[in-house]
């Protein structure tokens, strides 16, 4: 078959012009960043340091990381293997999930399973409303053995940004699904549906080890800058500087390191060029930090009203072990959790008591 060379020396030009396009529209774009702690000029030096690190971000739903690097293989202590049968969905949300599922399929995320485990499904709403389609791991997880990988104290991070005024948060939206299963893992992940067997090529949440897996790999994306101009905590990454042009140049290389590992930022999540953001649950300015006054609500609330059952103690407890720091018997929470979930009536005491403006938390009985 012949070609005509003035038809393909036009398409090389059409191709080239149309990539150039592609190129231009790209280094244009800016993720949407609040700029009101910034002078003119500042933010001007700002935007043209995000439109050329632009790639760090996401621009839609369907532009997610890519980490081939990130692999997570499951060995187990067990090798009988789980066989569950699937839970029930809600019939007011059977479209939404399948639809969810067909998504993930398209995606190339999931695939169609011939494995002999089989773990349920648990639908989660997230904060924005949206779906979560969660997959029960427990009895997978007490079968694989521990990583040992350690995640960071949160203390040792906030005592480290002493000395700093500039601040920036960095968020990833589907942060594990960033990352694969390794493919002799992939049976282990099979999870069953009203429309069949599915197992996973990318990291699903609700593995074991999968926090001390993508915790390893951001270590290792930042290595050389972590702990030095900014720290990392699973995929919550937090970026600071004394001055804002060191802020500036700081920024620049933790994006331009992401990028070379496959990265990709959710810009609705981020805090970039802050002079106080909200970091593991604190407020973090150049004077320090503190607990953020929205999350001490529940607990001053308790003035007003004490729990009476076994729920409302467990949310009372699950608020509290966020401020256990600043308890002063905050060693005694466990034993009052593990009674909680032993027993399933009414309390028979108070379990909070005032002492001097300090909250103490007593062990109580609680009514069978």
């Amino acid at each position: 078959m012949s070609l005509d060379v003035n038809t393909l020396d036009n398409s090389v030009q059409n191709a080239n012009v149309t990539s150039d396009q592609s190129s231009e529209d790209v280094d244009e774009w800016c993720p949407e960043v609040d700029f009101t702690c910034l002078t003119p000029m500042q933010q001007d030096a700002a935007e043209k340091m995000l439109k050329k690190e632009c790639r760090a971000f996401s621009q839609d739903s369907m532009d997610t990381g890519n980490c081939p690097d990130l692999k997570m293989k499951i060995n187990l202590n067990d090798p009988e293997p789980v066989q569950k049968n699937y839970a029930s969905i809600p019939r007011p949300l059977f479209k939404e999930v399948k639809e969810y599922l067909e998504d993930l399929l398209a995606r190339d995320w999931i695939t169609k399973s011939k494995s002999n485990y089989s773990s349920p499904v648990v639908c989660v709403r997230k904060r924005d409303g949206s779906l979560r389609l969660c997959v029960d791991y427990r009895e997978l997880n007490r079968k694989t053995v521990d990583d040992r990988q350690p995640i960071p104290r949160i203390q040792d991070i906030l005592d480290g940004l002493k000395g700093s005024s500039w601040f920036s948060t960095l968020d990833q939206g589907r942060a594990y699904h960033q990352g694969y299963i390794d493919p002799k893992s992939q049976p282990l992940t099979a999870f069953v549906t009203p429309w069949g067997l599915h197992e996973w090529k990318r990291i699903p949440f609700g593995l074991k080890n999968a926090p001390a897996e993508f915790q390893r790999y951001m270590e290792g994306c930042l290595d050389g800058l972590n702990n030095d101009i900014c720290f990392v905590y699973l995929d919550d990454v937090l970026v600071h500087g004394s001055t804002f042009k060191e802020h500036l140049e700081n920024l620049k290389k933790v994006l331009a390191r992401l990028q070379q590992h496959g990265i990709k930022l959710k810009a609705s999540k981020c805090k970039l060029f802050q002079k106080q953001v909200r970091y593991l649950g604190r407020l973090v300015t150049e004077e320090g930090h503190k607990l953020d006054p929205a999350d001490l609500e529940p607990v001053l609330s308790l003035k007003d009203k004490k729990p009476s059952t076994v729920g409302e103690l467990r949310k009372m407890l699950g608020s509290l072990a966020t401020t256990g720091a600043t308890f002063k018997t905050s060693q005694q929470l466990p034993v009052l959790s593990s009674s909680c979930y032993r027993r399933k009536r009414v309390l028979h005491k108070n379990p909070v008591a005032e002492t001097r403006g300090r909250t103490t938390i007593y062990p109580t009985r609680i009514r069978r």
